[in-house]
């Protein structure tokens, strides 16, 4: 009989110590997860330097003087504009940790 006031808080620890323990490696499971997502959506990019965003924007801006009148010309030069900007501020914010580690870069 003694035995049995032994094992019963000896199998309790076992099972709380096996489900923390699932737990935890299904967190860990899922950081990996995302951060394999993320690093695969990095290598994804088609955009990757300064001088191929600049090489497209280029291109769209001439196709774009060639085809449209000059009111759809405006508003699609701006478009362009600020979407070579954003691509740009993106490709150097996220490298600047690489260049500057101790400023600190918001996600």
């Amino acid at each position: 009989m003694d035995l049995i006031y032994l094992f019963i808080p000896v199998f309790i620890f076992v099972l709380i110590f096996y489900f923390v323990t699932k737990k935890n490696i299904e967190n860990i499971d899922e950081e990996k997860k995302i951060e394999k997502d993320k690093k695969q959506s990095w290598a994804d990019e088609k955009y990757v330097s300064y001088g191929e965003v600049q090489k497209v924007k280029s291109e769209l801006l001439e196709e774009v003087n060639k085809n449209f009148s000059k009111d759809k010309k405006n508003i699609l030069t701006e478009i362009i504009n600020e979407w070579a900007d954003l691509r740009i501020k993106v490709f150097e914010e996220r490298r600047s940790w690489i260049r500057n580690p101790k400023t600190k870069v918001d996600d």
